[in-house]
């Protein structure tokens, strides 16, 4: 715990990337820490301190999504994720930054400022989980948490040189913010949260600590029989026989160094007698789809109409302005079109 906060206190005032902290509330809880019924589950943390991204409600802690409507917003009660974490020995230390309500590729909003880029200030963190890429990039924690609907968790993780999975639906369980809006009533369909952390096998730990079920998320699954700890360890079995492999799904620019990063991986897969191949299913169309399901998204919050109305339309940025306009505009039909289509399950 000590480790974690002084590293904080040395690194933060360069990066901005864990704006809200609880160093004293994390110091007591570690000193009188006992394991709890949970102590020999696979993922169990042993009191670890963890970051939890400002999308993500921690009972006591500010609870902004990046947005000045929410700025002196106190969190009432712990999203599902938390609890299932605390309930897996993990201590929260602090919060990490994201853009407004997680609306950008870009880690800046107008309460904590933009977070930066460890390797090199000038540069971009990525978003929107760039605060919890940065700080695990500068040390500062070994686990943070992110979420995920267009490539929140995996873009910064690039950016910063760790590692961010995004889970499938119900793996992980979430709820009370805007982005897991499974406590509001709604089913969330299409964001998720998942774990960062600086290599995979700590990232299986954290995944086994978050992937359990939880009664205020109707999607949550139970864990899975085999831990991803012990699936990293010994190998998951069968291996695939036939792989299909694309840098870029024809539409995205690729870093060339990630592209050989990452078909070196793909490639590996034919030593072990698997076919591999250049393919990728049509996506031409994906980032209108991501533009019609993200405003979908953006509507189900219950606060939305009123955050349109003044004095709070003018304290949003007008990419979220323009995300709310358009979710009013468009029709369930529409929505429904769209969510049919093969290319919105890739």
């Amino acid at each position: 715990m000590e480790a974690a906060a002084t590293r904080i206190q040395a690194t933060d005032a360069e990066l901005n990337a864990t704006p809200i902290r609880c160093f004293e509330q994390a110091t007591q809880i570690a000193a009188s820490w006992q394991n709890s019924a949970m102590a020999n589950s696979p993922g169990y943390l042993h009191g670890l301190p963890v970051l939890v991204k400002d999308l993500t409600a921690v009972k006591g802690l500010p609870f902004t999504e990046g947005s000045r409507i929410y700025k002196d917003r106190i969190a009432a009660a712990n999203d599902a994720l938390v609890d299932v974490l605390e309930d897996n020995g993990a201590i929260v230390i602090g919060k990490t930054n994201t853009p407004e309500f997680g609306a950008g590729a870009n880690t800046f909003n107008d309460v904590y400022g933009k977070t930066r880029n460890p390797w090199n200030t000038k540069l971009t963190a990525a978003g929107s989980s760039g605060g919890s890429a940065a700080a695990l990039a500068a040390g500062q924690v070994w686990l943070a948490t992110g979420s995920d609907l267009g490539g929140s968790l995996r873009t910064p993780a690039s950016f910063c040189g760790v590692v961010g999975l995004r889970p499938s639906v119900g793996r992980v369980p979430q709820g009370n913010s805007l982005h897991q809006p499974a406590a509001k009533g709604k089913l969330q369909l299409h964001a998720v949260s998942g774990p960062m952390a600086r290599n995979v096998p700590d990232l299986a730990l954290f995944l086994d600590a978050m992937a359990h079920q939880h009664p205020k998320d109707p999607l949550s699954q139970p864990a899975p029989e085999m831990s991803y700890t012990k699936a990293v360890e010994q190998g998951a079995l069968p291996l695939p026989t036939a792989v299909a492999w694309t840098a870029d799904i024809g539409i995205c620019p690729v870093e060339p160094e990630v592209a050989s990063l990452c078909e070196k991986a793909a490639r590996w897969f034919s030593s072990v007698g698997a076919s591999v191949v250049d393919a990728c299913p049509d996506v031409h169309d994906a980032q209108e789809l991501f533009q019609v399901l993200r405003a979908d998204l953006v509507i189900q919050d219950p606060d939305c109409k009123m955050n349109m109305q003044e004095p709070r339309r003018s304290l949003l940025k007008p990419e979220v302005v323009w995300q709310l306009e358009k979710g009013f505009q468009q029709s369930p039909e529409q929505v429904g079109q769209r969510q049919a289509e093969p290319c919105c399950g890739v």
